[in-house]
């Protein structure tokens, strides 16, 4: 499967879960816009507005240079490439949130988001030929590799069943249910309970860290 069909999957997909999550959440949508820090994106208060254009790099580009899948573009001089690469934080349009992988050091380019919340799930760095060696940055260049950022800390981790867990353990009811589950570490499985805390859970501060 190429990026391409990935990412209209996991669109499609998204759009179901949205439907029902946008009217539970704690958290509104976030307002279009460019953020360029985290407390802005915390806050949902955009730096300014501008229209970016979005295209998939190639896995072949993917396989060279590593970074992350979606390329941003503006639509008027006055905006570099290298603003974009480099000092914005992330980028909202219709309800669609673009993280950029600089921040935290992974990579050039953005990763489109797959919730909305105190938690986003998105798409990260799939390493280059260079890393990887060149077989694994081929194979790695077709799947995507999904990351987690906590908006209370602003830190980013692999989105894994084991970070699922250690989320839950402050919710016992959610906790046995996803102990329960037939396939835990299924990437629509651990969604559903992200959507889950994104409904209980706020992204202001708090001295306990996660």
């Amino acid at each position: 499967m190429n990026i391409q069909r990935t990412m209209i999957f996991f669109a499609l997909f998204c759009c179901q879960l949205g439907n029902s999550q946008n009217s539970a959440t704690r958290m509104p949508p976030f307002p279009n816009g460019v953020y360029l820090t985290l407390e802005q994106l915390r806050d949902q208060t955009p730096a300014f507005q501008a229209n970016f254009k979005k295209s998939l790099r190639s896995s072949g580009d993917i396989f060279l240079i590593g970074g992350n899948e979606i390329k941003l573009e503006s639509t008027t001089d006055s905006i570099t490439e290298k603003f974009i690469k480099m000092k914005v934080y992330a980028y909202v349009k219709n309800d669609t949130i673009y993280m950029n992988g600089m921040p935290h050091k992974m990579g050039l380019w953005y990763g489109q988001a797959i919730t909305s919340g105190n938690y986003i799930v998105f798409s990260g760095d799939h390493g280059s030929s260079g890393s990887l060696g060149a077989i694994g940055a081929g194979i790695a260049a077709t799947i995507p590799n999904y990351k987690i950022l906590s908006l209370r800390t602003g830190n980013v981790r692999d989105f894994s069943k084991d970070y699922l867990l250690e989320r839950l353990k402050d919710y016992g009811e959610l906790l046995a249910q996803y102990k329960n589950e037939d396939y835990p570490a299924n990437l629509q499985t651990k969604l559903k309970y992200i959507h889950e805390l994104n409904k209980i859970t706020s992204p202001k501060p708090i001295s306990n860290k996660k």
